[in-house]
């Protein structure tokens, strides 16, 4: 049984769009695949057969001006409209429920995570069988604290899978996964920067004080499972992926050019993984 993990997270995603995109016009079949933020939406699209549309999804919906507005954070707490970015996208180009037939194996699983606002724990929303809306699934995936409001699914609030399990491979392999392909939003040598987290769980501590634990744990979390999958991947049972080139990426500037290059990237990446996927496919 084998895995594919998709963390990217804001524009970095296209990344793993481009490795994504790269599998299904090569007829590649996973058995299970997690995905936090925008590493989830590109999995939907890998999963559902649809090459190309999370390309669309980072070069056309999530440039426009009406998406990313910071003077929205001051007005009602949400700078970036989740809402109208998946709904215009998903509602208007997807079909749902997601169409397994193009992948090749009907009885693949597809996780999305997110952390609930409360407990500061990830949840694995098995969106295969979800009984929510699967795009409300990934509206709380892809959520930032301090630019949004936390998204309520049912009786709970969500923000980004990524706080609370930056990289869900652990999941992938209590899953019956043997092998696990991991796709990162950053290069391999990134480590997170505690101060940073310790900023952020800060803002979070008086509304959120689980999650707020879970953030400031978050880099050691993260920096720890780096590691882990270093060894794992010594030891023949995972290959990591990374944008391995400098991008403003990870900020929230507008560039299509810095887009296609990643998206490229990832596309060049995804085939030298085939020698590792070569007696799995």
């Amino acid at each position: 049984m084998i895995g594919i993990i998709d963390v990217s997270h804001n524009f970095t995603g296209v990344y793993g769009a481009g490795a994504l995109d790269f599998y299904t016009e090569n007829k590649i079949a996973f058995d299970y695949g997690a995905g936090t933020s925008s590493g989830g939406t590109n999995l939907v699209s890998y999963f559902s057969g649809k090459p190309g549309l999370t390309f669309l999804f980072y070069n056309d919906f999530a440039l426009r001006n009406d998406y990313l507005n910071l003077k929205n954070t001051f007005q009602d707490s949400n700078a970036l409209d989740i809402d109208l970015l998946y709904d215009d996208m998903f509602r208007s180009f997807a079909e749902y429920p997601l169409a397994y037939e193009h992948t090749g194996n009907s009885k693949a699983m597809l996780q999305i995570i997110a952390t609930d606002a409360k407990s500061g724990t990830p949840h694995y929303f098995d969106i295969t069988d979800a009984t929510e809306d699967k795009i409300s699934i990934l509206k709380a995936s892809y959520n930032i604290p301090v630019y949004n409001e936390p998204y309520k699914i049912d009786d709970a609030s969500y923000y980004a899978g990524y706080l609370s399990d930056p990289l869900p491979f652990r999941q992938a392999f209590e899953e019956g996964c043997d092998k696990v392909i991991l796709i990162l939003a950053r290069p391999l040598s990134y480590r997170r920067d505690a101060l940073r987290d310790l900023l952020l769980s800060r803002l979070l501590k008086a509304r959120h004080p689980e999650l707020a634990k879970s953030v400031r744990n978050l880099s050691k979390a993260y920096n720890d499972a780096i590691y882990e999958a270093l060894q794992l991947q010594k030891e023949g049972k995972m290959m990591i992926l990374s944008p391995e080139i400098h991008t403003p990426l990870y900020t929230f500037i507008k560039d299509r050019k810095e887009v296609s290059t990643l998206y490229s990237k990832g596309r060049e990446d995804a085939e030298k993984t085939l020698a590792f996927l070569k007696n799995d496919i």
